[in-house]
């Protein structure tokens, strides 16, 4: 599977022999069956961050998002459990949830941003698009940002059936996102305690609670979440590399990527999107 690439700028040649022997060093600790009491130390990919870190530092959010492709499973209050795993796609990404037909989220990375474009998952046969300004893709956090940033988001929403890719509904949606916390360990319902995990909330408005939160930790990428209903989920259980084969993932058929500029449709009155159409 093709890792996510960072573009860092190069470095000494002892360094990198450094990093090198790091390197291997995790990647066996990886293959190792995981307890639940377990600390699940990150591997040491370009950028390097150090340790211990403060939440007053400058995080990278490609260091937590982007996982390094691994296999866990993440469990739901509702009573199931979903294996997840950072799948590549050119300077693409997807974040897959289900080894058998895995819906997904799709997200790409620049120097300053972290993009989302269309996510298979929101439910009841659905997919929904995100756009700027007409063009494919938007604008979801900072790439680097501190704890306690907000940032405001205004995408295009469209939501689209998954059976003939027609729209059910779209409009404008204002959200915020806020960089809530940062944790250098965080330890989870299911007994696994994870290291440098960074928390981001979902805000609909700034005077109001948020409506989710997202649990990312550092090389694993999504691995827990919460909403303000109560539902929640958390990783549950780490594979070792070569245990199980990568997650296949969900094919719309009708889904076209050759030309995903905003859809023309001078009928259609937008309108504001509510509850179950609304995209994080």
């Amino acid at each position: 599977m093709k890792r996510f690439t960072y573009h860092a700028p190069v470095l000494l040649g002892n360094l990198l022999i450094m990093v090198a022997i790091l390197a291997g060093s995790n990647s066996l600790q990886a293959r190792t069956p995981v307890a639940a009491d377990a600390v699940l130390s990150p591997r040491a990919y370009l950028p390097l961050i150090a340790s211990p870190r403060a939440a007053s530092d400058n995080f990278d959010m490609a260091s937590f998002i982007v996982g390094d492709g691994r296999l866990y499973e993440v469990w739901h209050s509702s009573n199931n459990q979903a294996r997840h795993q950072t799948q590549f796609e050119g300077e693409r990404f997807y974040h897959t949830k289900g080894e058998n037909t895995a819906e997904w989220e799709e997200l790409w990375i620049d120097d300053n941003f972290v993009y989302r474009g269309t996510d298979s998952s929101p439910g009841g046969g659905l997919y929904y698009t995100l756009r700027d300004n007409g063009q494919y893709g938007s604008r979801w956090s900072p790439r680097h940002w501190q704890v306690g940033d907000i940032y405001e988001r205004n995408p295009w929403v469209t939501f689209y059936n998954k059976s003939n890719c027609q729209i059910t509904r779209q409009g404008g949606q204002r959200t915020w996102l806020l960089f809530e916390a940062y944790h250098p360990k965080y330890t989870f319902a299911s007994g696994i305690t994870v290291e440098e995990v960074v928390v981001l909330a979902w805000l609909t408005a700034l005077a109001n609670p948020p409506e989710e939160r997202y649990f990312y930790a550092r090389d694993f990428g999504l691995v827990g979440w919460q909403n303000i209903k109560g539902d929640y989920s958390f990783v549950s259980e780490v594979h070792w590399e070569g245990a199980r084969p990568d997650n296949d993932r969900e094919v719309i058929h009708c889904l076209d990527t050759s030309d995903r500029s905003a859809p023309f449709r001078p009928d259609y009155t937008p309108f504001p999107l509510d509850p179950p159409y609304r995209a994080k």
